[in-house]
């Protein structure tokens, strides 16, 4: 292997130009999949990085192409680029490390090298670099340097010692999706000034905003009053940003899809960035905060890609090895960012099941969202679940089952993954219920949004709106039993990189506010009576809305390259669908907006509230699904009608069944009524999205119901 310490060129010349000689550098990639390579220099161990104890801390690196390595200490991690003091950059130790075999180079420090900072020097073909430990877990401020810590010493009081509510099944989760920052970043979040946009600003309790009479309560204590049981949170690993104030310009403002240090938590959101000590007792009370509230932490990882291929650690520690080429030894871009992580190779599966292991143990973990799942070799995938499950059998793992280069619909029902309990978003039912994320070239209408005339037309909206309700990916009447299994699909209306539901809607009903949030709430409804995983975007229970400044250079850069995924409406506003670097002012909850529509709110409450009280709605097999839950086939009803019945509940008799309508843009007025007809008996009125007839009973044998409605009932007698 000494061969692939130095660089190497083809160089060629033409008869046509034999003056002129071409060159090409080499790419040793194709020799790391050689079985000598595999044989000799793959590591299986999991003890890469550094394993602290207070007498000594040992080091291992695998880099089997390096000629030698070095470990240095520093007494900071603040580097002059932070502060411009060039003696920061000088390490106080320098020591050579040996190699151990494997392709791991390593050491031992005999002393207690809690909260040290260190970096590794490594010599190979692209000569000498001083990089950050790709296998770090902790890092200092901007993720320049590593740390060496006791994690021990962050524990919050208590920390081990969690409890969580029994988990059945992934069906009875309800996942709220959120971002750090988003929560308490506007001005109307009334909590320390200090702890804004902050992992201690998400759990702090006590926060109002008052409008006139009214009195909402915010942050935290809004997520609890809701009533959903696990956030999913957008990247909170180390990201490529700068993670403090400069000259009083705040932090920039980023979803974090760009990873750094896929091991060590980002630092911009703690109270002090330079001591990466502190972030990680800020998470961890975070993590705790939640778990005392009966609420799990999903997190959203993205291994299918790092921020920058030339300056990742990978590239300079392991030249080439840990990134996808395609044929013509060009990078793959499969990921649209410009690298692809080569997670079919040994040691980068071996980073990645590793790398959930750490979250899962250390933080408590309990569940992960797989960013560009297609991209993930699902060897890797398959190894990831069964690391995680010998951890917590309850961990949950799904993720999108596209990349963008490619969409696989039914990955996890594929014969690679089918046999796993990992799951995928059914965006199929999202489209079909709501439409595409994409207002510019008229693909934003759904079930919900077109006429009875236009659901006829193309009958696709309606049968995959009916789809996702009864746990399936594809259109109901299609019968793909093997796509129907309610713990793998996450079912959703919305997310982060779409338009929020309420914006959509805007663009559906002429900029009508009203018809908007009323709609949002029909389809919520929906979604929260659907077998399978519900999941939703933080805020649609407010009518949170993303309009932007078109006029500032991150804006007008967004637009010039997201062609597709912005508009500017009727009322003249832009609207973003991917708001993913836009700014606070754009993504940060406006809390009075809880105070305009508290009813909207109140009807998100209620309707998890009931799907949490209600088994049926959370079936757990196809053959269950099939035999307790259907639509009523047999009246001829508007296309812009679904309606269901539900027989779980039942126990020898018609007592228990609960009937759910739904009715989408039935008319243009609230005049025409859709009457459905069901077997005459006693019923109570579980749900009116309309709030007129919750709590209600009455005798009879149909109901009739208005445009943008839900009302779901039970048979009491």
């Amino acid at each position: 292997m000494a061969l692939l310490f130095n660089a190497y060129e083809v160089r060629a010349k033409f008869p046509s130009k034999p003056t002129k000689e071409r060159a090409r550098k080499v790419n040793p990639s194709a020799l790391y999949d050689h079985s000598h390579f595999l044989n000799t220099y793959v590591y299986n161990g999991d003890d890469l990085g550094v394993t602290y104890t207070p007498s000594k801390s040992t080091f291992k690196l695998w880099a089997p192409t390096a000629s030698s390595v070095s470990l240095l200490l520093f007494r900071s991690g603040t580097p002059s680029s932070v502060v411009p003091n060039i003696l920061l950059d000088t390490p106080k130790a320098v020591i050579p490390m040996t190699y151990f075999g494997q392709g791991v180079y390593t050491c031992v420090v005999e002393e207690d090298l809690h909260n040290t900072y260190y970096m590794y020097r490594v010599t190979n073909s692209l000569g000498t670099n001083d990089v950050c430990d790709p296998y770090a877990k902790a890092v200092g401020i901007n993720g320049v340097r590593s740390l060496v810590l006791d994690f021990s010493q962050t524990d919050p009081l208590g920390f081990r010692n969690l409890e969580f509510p029994v988990l059945e099944s992934p069906t009875d989760l309800i996942v709220y999706e959120m971002h750090i920052q988003d929560l308490t970043h506007d001005e109307t979040w009334t909590g320390p000034e200090e702890k804004r946009g902050k992992y201690l600003g998400v759990i702090e309790e006590g926060t109002t905003y008052t409008e006139g009479s009214v009195t909402v309560r915010t942050g935290f204590d809004h997520i609890k009053e809701l009533g959903v049981n696990a956030v999913q949170i957008m990247p909170f690993y180390d990201q490529a940003n700068y993670e403090e104030a400069k000259d009083g310009v705040p932090v920039s403002y980023n979803w974090g899809y760009n990873p750094l240090n896929f091991n060590a938590l980002e630092g911009a959101y703690s109270s002090d960035p330079r001591h990466g000590e502190v972030r990680v007792g800020e998470f961890k009370q975070l993590v705790q905060k939640f778990a005392e509230n009966d609420i799990r932490i999903i997190m959203d990882v993205v291994y299918n890609h790092v921020s920058s291929y030339s300056s990742s650690s990978f590239q300079k520690v392991v030249p080439n090895y840990y990134f996808r080429y395609n044929e013509d030894g060009t990078l793959n871009n499969d990921s649209g960012v410009g690298n692809v992580f080569a997670s079919e190779r040994a040691m980068a599966r071996n980073f990645i099941v590793n790398s959930v292991k750490h979250w899962a143990s250390e933080y408590q973990i309990k569940g992960f969202r797989f960013d560009l799942m297609q991209l993930i070799h699902t060897d890797t995938l398959r190894a990831v679940e069964v690391a995680l499950k010998e951890i917590d059998p309850s961990i949950v793992i799904w993720g999108e089952p596209w990349s963008a280069g490619g969409y696989w619909g039914d990955m996890v029902y594929s014969q690679y993954l089918g046999d796993t309990s990992i799951a995928q978003f059914n965006d199929q039912g999202r489209n079909g219920l709501k439409g595409e994320n994409d207002i510019k070239q008229n693909k934003h209408w759904g079930w919900i949004s077109k006429g009875p005339a236009h659901n006829q037309e193309d009958a696709s909206f309606i049968n995959r709106t009916k789809g996702l309700m009864a746990g399936m990916i594809g259109q109901y009447y299609d019968e793909y039993e093997d796509r129907t299994n309610p713990k793998k699909n996450v079912q959703y209306v919305g997310c982060h990189d779409n338009y929020t539901i309420h914006d959509q809607f805007l663009a559906n009903f002429g900029y009508n506010k009203d018809m908007a949030l009323r709609t949002s709430v029909v389809a919520t409804s929906i979604l929260m009576t659907s077998q399978g995983i519900p999941f939703f975007q933080g805020g649609d229970e407010i009518g949170r809305t993303k309009p932007f400044n078109p006029e500032t250079k991150i804006a007008r850069e967004f637009m010039e390259t997201h062609t597709y995924e912005w508009h500017v409406g009727e009322d003249g506003k832009y609207y973003s669908g991917n708001s993913y670097n836009i700014g606070y002012d754009t993504n940060s909850y406006k809390w009075d907006d809880k105070v305009s529509n508290i009813e909207i709110f109140n009807r998100y409450k209620e309707i998890i509230a009931l799907r949490l009280s209600k088994k049926g709605f959370r079936m757990n097999t196809a053959n269950e699904i099939k035999s307790k839950m259907g639509f009523f086939d047999n009246q001829l009803l508007s296309y812009s009608t679904i309606a269901a019945w539900n027989t779980y509940h039942c126990q020898g008799s018609e007592i228990g069944a609960i009937y759910y309508f739904h009715i989408g843009r039935l008319a243009e007025n609230d005049t025409t009524k859709e009457t459905i007809a069901f077997t005459d008996g006693s019923f109570i009125v579980l749900y009116d999205s309309k709030n007129e007839l919750t709590g209600q009973t009455f005798n009879g044998s149909n109901i009739a119901i208005e445009r943008l409605r839900s009302v779901i009932i039970e048979r009491i007698g």
